[in-house]
């Protein structure tokens, strides 16, 4: 009898790690199949979109424009939709608090960089039905559509706190008046000159974190660095285990990165090559045949 119990209770035992480990398997895989996905779009910027796994907790959509043209005004909307994002009001993010005698007046906006320096933005607010309006105006000196090192500049960057890390959403750049020392531009949302005055080079960006004036996108990606610093080391390595333990998610360019023996699937296969790579004991990553 004794024997039949302990039987028993040993058969119990099994049985709930069994199931304690399915239900950690199942909640890792639909932690991993958790995907946020953000377009950028616009009438006058290009459309961008780019994937983030489940922990991304910030992101930034940043419309950059570089050009000679000398821009007197514009005038925009800016759409997202607040299920998904939340306008990100810390102090130093999207807005700067002003302060006199340690009492707070109100806040300078910082999601038009192209106006900060040179002017003012007037009539600009949050609107918490997922509509950013902005204006920005100057008589003199007029607004300069570059850098002083003559690098792209953002012409409006907003940065969000992700609500729902599980979704696939647009965050809308409307252009309704850009206003130059060529011309009217665009007036009412629709182009108002001959493609002849279209001297813009522009870039739709949408990454983690806040504002990067110096971003670039990454349409090429380096087999073996997840972590997208440039270098294939240990660290990439370690993203890969943690992967596999159910630790993390990966987004889509991680996957695609991480798969470095080309089956198909991240698995600890791909972090020993990625070891051995950092170590330099391969040159190259073999692909399973």
């Amino acid at each position: 009898m004794k024997n039949s119990k302990k039987f028993v209770s040993i058969l119990l035992a099994v049985i709930l790690t069994v199931s304690s480990i399915a239900c950690v398997a199942s909640f890792s895989a639909s932690a991993a199949d958790s995907k946020l996905s953000v377009t950028a779009s616009s009438n006058f910027f290009p459309e961008r979109t780019e994937t983030f796994n489940a922990d991304t907790d910030t992101l930034t959509v940043s419309f950059y424009i570089k050009s000679d043209q000398l821009m007197y005004n514009s005038q925009w909307n800016l759409y997202f939709d607040s299920e998904v994002l939340a306008y990100d009001d810390t102090d130093g993010v999207n807005q700067t608090g002003v302060y006199f005698d340690g009492e707070l007046l109100g806040y300078d906006l910082n999601i038009s960089p192209v106006a900060i320096e040179d002017g003012y933005i007037i009539n600009t607010g949050k609107v918490d039905n997922g509509v950013i309006h902005g204006n920005n105006s100057n008589a003199y000196p007029v607004y300069e559509l570059k850098r002083e090192d003559n690098s792209k500049i953002g012409f409006v960057t907003v940065t969000f706190k992700v609500l729902n890390p599980n979704a696939d959403t647009t965050v809308y750049l409307e252009l309704v008046e850009l206003l130059t020392n060529k011309g009217q531009i665009y007036k009412f949302s629709s182009q108002n000159v001959d493609d002849s005055l279209m001297t813009f080079e522009t870039q739709s960006s949408i990454y983690s974190g806040t504002y990067n004036p110096d971003y670039e996108n990454k349409d090429e990606h380096l087999i073996g660095d997840l972590n997208d610093d440039g270098f294939i080391d240990v660290s990439d390595a370690v993203i890969v285990q943690k992967w596999t333990s159910g630790r993390i998610t990966l987004d889509e360019r991680q996957t695609y990165v991480g798969d470095v023996n080309d089956d198909g699937t991240v698995d600890i296969l791909d972090a020993t090559q990625i070891q051995k790579y950092a170590a330099e004991k391969i040159s190259e990553f073999k692909k399973k045949a």
